[in-house]
């Protein structure tokens, strides 16, 4: 099962780790899409998907399974409550 590490409350410069040096945040890629592929994972279960442009336009495609990403998600409203 792929990881997922999930922040709570993100302190200054604990994204540094994840950023190339140099890499201000303003230049940080957007999520445009994200959904379920219903058999996404190689066990069959269903997987997210978060379609992400990068600065300089071009897409790419990150996947966890659902299990990691409703975790992350029941954890941060958990902590911050829901919008």
């Amino acid at each position: 099962m792929p990881e997922l590490r999930v922040i709570l409350e993100i302190a200054d410069g604990e994204l540094a780790p994840y950023m190339t040096p140099g890499q201000e945040p303003e230049a940080m890629a957007s999520i445009e899409v994200v959904g379920c592929l219903p058999a996404g994972m190689t066990s069959g279960l269903p997987s997210f998907v978060a379609v992400i442009e990068l600065p300089d336009g071009q897409r790419i495609v990150a996947e966890t399974s659902w299990r990691n990403m409703s975790l992350a998600l029941v954890g941060l409203a958990a902590r911050w409550g829901t919008p």
